[in-house]
């Protein structure tokens, strides 16, 4: 069996990355927006993506 405990003392570790998380918001539209041309968005449900 593999020891899954890992000696990290006197270790440098650099870790490269971001995290990006893309978000869907999923409605209707029944009007135009009085303040500048675009339409409102009554959302129903919201999905999250990694």
């Amino acid at each position: 069996m593999i020891s899954s405990h890992l000696n990290f003392k006197n270790k440098h570790i650099l870790v490269v990355g971001d995290v990006m998380l893309d978000r869907y918001w999923h409605g209707g539209t029944s009007r135009i927006s009085p303040e500048a041309p675009v339409q409102v968005v009554k959302v129903s449900n919201v999905e999250d993506r990694p």
